[in-house]
């Protein structure tokens, strides 16, 4: 009887490793995603701040062509 108490704590004690691993890798991915989204989101900034200043010469550009 006692083998099969520590048998169930044992398995117990692996699920609830597993269950916490899977946490992590669902966090794990979910902040790259975020770093991901947040870097092509700066580069859309900076893209817009660079061609704000000069937005009229783009639009001479897009009617000459």
């Amino acid at each position: 009887m006692k083998q099969e108490k520590g048998s169930i704590t044992l398995f117990v004690l692996v699920a609830c490793l597993f269950f916490v691993l899977m946490l992590v890798g669902a966090y794990t991915f979910t902040l790259n995603k975020i770093q991901t989204q947040e870097q092509n989101l700066k580069q859309i900034q900076e893209n817009y701040s660079r061609d704000i200043p000069r937005i009229d010469e783009i639009y001479q550009e897009m009617i000459n062509n």
